[in-house]
């Protein structure tokens, strides 16, 4: 029961997720009123699929080809192709909603914030096994907390309740034999300190 409950959560806190679920909340926030109908339409279908469908697909092809032993990509050295990919993945999904012209500095700031994240992934991968699912929800913790700092913007109760998701998280990863819990600790700050900075360079 403790497995399938670790395996739930590792699906639903997936790395994956959250670029579209900082923006959601984004979305319904108190800056909602800086996004129009438009823009936010237009930005999640984008986020959707150069964050989320297109990195789960080259992950999918790489493991059809045996580029990879498993979906998880549990070997630290079958890493590094995987990453460079969704990192460049992120980097097309911010040009793509630039040049449209439609992009609220908040979302370069997301974008630009993870995909520095996953090359700081790839480069600790080739000697360590650093968490990426603790990196993806740190990095959603940073973008809470750093929009409230900058911008004065109340998100606690927002923060409180992923801080502890990602506790939650770490747990999981722990009980799959995934990552050690120092391995857990450093993929989160790793993710908060990337987002909350590049706020202070966005906003």
């Amino acid at each position: 029961m403790e497995k399938h409950f670790a395996e739930f959560v590792s699906r639903i806190l997936h790395p994956f997720y959250m670029t579209t679920y900082g923006l959601l909340i984004l979305f319904n926030s108190s800056l909602k009123l800086l996004f129009s109908t438009h823009e936010k339409a237009v930005s999640l279908i984008v986020l959707f699929i150069f964050t989320l469908l297109l990195p789960a697909l080259i992950i999918f092809l790489l493991h059809k080809k045996k580029k990879i032993s498993n979906l998880n990509i549990s070997n630290r050295k079958e890493r590094t192709v995987p990453f460079l990919c969704v990192f460049c993945c992120y980097i097309l999904c911010t040009v793509v909603l630039i040049s449209l012209g439609i992009t609220p500095s908040f979302i370069p700031m997301l974008l630009v914030g993870s995909a520095l994240s996953i090359l700081f992934l790839t480069v600790i991968s080739f000697g360590w096994k650093i968490s990426a699912h603790l990196t993806g929800i740190g990095g959603l913790c940073g973008t809470i907390f750093g929009i409230s700092w900058w911008l004065n913007v109340n998100t606690m109760n927002i923060f409180i309740i992923v801080i502890l998701l990602s506790g939650i998280l770490a747990y999981a990863r722990i009980v799959l034999k995934e990552h050690t819990l120092t391995q857990t600790i450093c993929g989160f700050l790793l993710g908060f300190f990337c987002l909350f900075f590049s706020n202070l360079i966005f906003l």
